[in-house]
């Protein structure tokens, strides 16, 4: 039998944790500058990548994005804009705010997705199915 004094007592929650604000998600408000998304996508590109332009349209909560692609390896341009769009598409999906995406790659092809289409991974990760982007996208 433990006496009274050895009884194990839990460690209180200081007032201060208790009271901290809970911290809102800077992922899910509105739509951000046109700076701001290519900050988010820049390490996402390699270096030969360029994106040409970025435009939010607010009324359609979509962002589209045009883009020149480098291709230095033995696969097809068209292979090389899809899997860049998958790149591009998983980094955006981390936003709410956004309801569609539109990369035009520039002689090459474009793709738009609904983020209705989005997929959530093991690890809780927003993501376009590869078979579906190799459906939708289409070819110059």
């Amino acid at each position: 039998k433990k006496e009274e004094s050895e009884k194990e007592v839990p460690t209180p929650v200081s007032e201060e944790v208790k009271k901290e604000p809970e911290k809102k998600d800077i992922k899910t408000e509105k739509l951000k500058s046109t700076e701001e998304y290519k900050k988010i996508l820049e390490d996402t590109l390699n270096e030969e990548d360029k994106i040409t332009s970025i435009k939010v349209d607010s009324e359609k909560e979509a962002i589209i994005i045009t883009m020149s692609l480098k291709n230095s390896t033995p696969l097809t341009d068209v292979d090389i804009a899809k899997t860049v769009y998958s790149q591009i598409s998983d980094k955006l999906l981390d936003y709410n705010e956004i309801k569609s995406i539109k990369v035009i790659f520039e002689n090459i092809g474009e793709l738009e997705l609904s983020t209705n289409y989005k997929k959530v991974n093991e690890y809780n990760l927003p993501y376009f199915p590869a078979l579906l982007i190799d459906e939708k996208f289409k070819v110059y």
